[in-house]
């Protein structure tokens, strides 16, 4: 599976009312693959993919793109990498975690990462 077609299908799981804004920015390097927007808040996300299921794995992330998400981090923005594994799951990667070796071992399916990006930013008063 293609990472435009992985990020189309969480996104398509996302109640409509939350905006979705897949980036394709040529004139900013780093910037995020994608914005989202609810009532309570909003969350930056990167999304990489692997062909295989592996057991620990770093985020290939450019020195651009792990200095921007660092800076949104050090902003108080919510950023996150989802990292797609075979099979179509995948693992959602927090607090600056994407910066070395990850645990891959609890994959999500793409409902429940959808759930976990709504989550985000569509409840006001009962963010975690």
């Amino acid at each position: 599976m293609h990472e435009s077609k992985y990020i189309s299908a969480i996104h398509k799981l996302i109640p409509s009312h939350i905006f979705k804004w897949k980036i394709n920015d040529s004139y900013i390097s780093g910037v995020a693959d994608t914005y989202v927007s609810g009532p309570a808040g909003d969350c930056w996300l990167e999304y990489k993919l692997v062909r295989d299921n592996p057991k620990k794995h770093t985020p290939h992330l450019s020195a651009l793109q792990k200095a921007w998400l660092r800076d949104q981090y050090n902003r108080g923005r919510q950023v996150a990498v989802i990292v797609g594994v075979k099979g179509g799951k995948g693992v959602i990667i927090q607090n600056r975690d994407w910066e070395g070796q990850c645990d891959m071992t609890n994959t999500l399916t793409k409902k429940e990462i959808a759930e976990w990006i709504t989550h985000q930013v569509d409840h006001p008063y009962s963010l975690e």
